[in-house]
């Protein structure tokens, strides 16, 4: 789980490309998906791989077009 500080909680976590910040925040999206009853492969045949999603977002949070 990615740790979230006390002085920039999620924010501050997403302000960054950091892969290790990503892969924390994939694998933590699919435990809580998993919690509440999603099938991991229907996320996966949904998006492909969750943590490229996410990198991206956090690549280009300025709103622009992923390549």
């Amino acid at each position: 789980m990615v740790p979230i500080s006390s002085t920039g909680g999620w924010q501050s976590i997403c302000q960054t490309d950091d892969p290790i910040a990503a892969s924390d925040l994939a694998s933590e999206a699919m435990r809580a998906a998993e919690r509440d009853g999603i099938d991991p492969v229907e996320i996966t045949d949904e998006v492909g791989s969750v943590f490229e999603v996410i990198l991206q977002a956090m690549q280009h949070r300025d709103g622009s077009l992923a390549d």
